[in-house]
């Protein structure tokens, strides 16, 4: 299990840690482009109520609030991930991480510049399958039927919300 040192991240993932019997690994270089910053700002509230602080955004002061340049972010991140592959071949790994890193992982192994346009929704599951010869392709993005427990509503890909009436008959 590798984790991200926020520790909203940590935190996402402990009780999984815990059920399983296991310690995270810290890697800082999973770490998202605030991991400087004395302020957190979910994204969607950036522009409402970010004030000087989205103000420094819109600026590009990286610097100033604590955020890496998001060519140093990209950097970071793709040369954790490439490190990770190169490390743990033919294993199973966790990586409990943030919508910046999530993205910029996905779109690295779609072969896209940049974060790819990937969108990662708050404790969401996406996976990437890498094969022995360490190429690797995307498997799956926003996985977010774990938050439907008993498994009442549609949900999936296809369908972010739930069908018609609202469950499924047992």
């Amino acid at each position: 299990m590798i984790c991200s040192p926020k520790r909203r991240a940590i935190e996402t993932v402990e009780p999984l840690f815990t059920r399983l019997g296991l310690e995270p690994e810290i890697d800082p270089g999973f770490d998202e482009i605030d991991r400087g910053a004395s302020v957190y700002l979910p994204t969607e509230r950036l522009i409402s109520d970010g004030g000087d602080y989205w103000q420094a955004v819109v600026e590009q002061r990286w610097a100033d609030i604590g955020w890496d340049s998001p060519e140093e972010f990209a950097t970071r991140v793709t040369a954790a991930f490439v490190d990770l592959v190169e490390r743990r071949p033919g294993q199973r790994v966790v990586l409990a991480a943030h919508g910046g890193t999530i993205r910029f992982i996905l779109a690295h192994v779609a072969g896209l510049s940049g974060a790819g346009g990937f969108v990662s929704d708050y404790a969401s599951i996406s996976r990437v399958e890498v094969n022995e010869a360490g190429g690797a392709s995307v498997f799956s993005i926003n996985e977010t039927a774990h938050f439907d427990v008993e498994h009442r509503t549609v949900r999936g890909v296809m369908n972010a919300g739930s069908m018609p009436g609202g469950e499924i008959g047992r």
